[in-house]
């Protein structure tokens, strides 16, 4: 599996690129700035396609690219139905956080808890992990769980945005997200990688 991770803007937004193999469709996992261009650099080394933009959440940080990358492939965006409807706030934060005018789109798929999105050979399950924000979700997939702004490492995501909730998040990191094996890896959306087991041991808010 290819997961490649790009920052791109003043927030350290993590954006990522997830295919099976080279040569073949790939997902973009919150695409965070209006200049995607370093992705598309590295979609055109490998030879990828993408197919599908996936939203951790609807915060404008993990959505400002989502024009450039759709008018740029036509691949549909995916986000939670609660979320979706929060969309137009989006533009406001870009504005306010990062300086940005961006006119966004209502998102094409709303998907759910349990709903499955098919990128060639990879398999993504919806999570509904709320808490960061009321329709937050983590994408799990082959051992790898790309957690956006919910589980971080050493941290967790703010709960004092529109649809935040600290007991929400606490709750989806200990019911959901820690349910999987310690060895699984997280790919959070600010910040390194890690794995559960890491977090269990490390993360203080996991000690509470």
């Amino acid at each position: 599996m290819l997961i490649e991770s790009f920052v791109l803007n003043d927030l350290g937004t993590n954006c990522y690129v997830v295919a099976a193999h080279e040569g073949g469709p790939c997902a973009v996992i919150d695409p965070c700035a209006v200049d995607m261009s370093p992705v598309f650099q590295y979609i055109e080394q490998y030879n990828l396609t993408i197919t599908h933009i996936i939203n951790t959440h609807w915060h404008g940080d993990h959505v400002a690219g989502n024009e450039a990358i759709r008018d740029a492939s036509a691949a549909p965006v995916y986000m939670h139905e609660i979320d979706a409807a929060y969309l137009p706030q989006a533009e406001k934060q870009l504005w306010f956080f990062l300086g940005v005018k961006q006119h966004l789109r209502p998102v094409d798929c709303k998907v759910r808890e349990g709903d499955k999105i098919q990128v060639g050979d990879l398999t993504f399950e919806v999570i509904h992990t709320p808490g960061h924000s009321a329709g937050g979700m983590t994408l799990a997939v082959d051992g790898c769980l790309f957690t956006g702004d919910t589980l971080m490492a050493g941290t967790i995501g703010r709960t004092d945005l529109p649809g935040g909730s600290f007991a929400d998040i606490m709750h989806s990191i200990q019911e959901k997200i820690l349910a999987y094996p310690d060895e699984t890896v997280i790919y959070p959306g600010h910040g390194g990688s890690s794995t559960l087991a890491e977090e269990k041991m490390l993360n203080p808010f996991l000690q509470m």
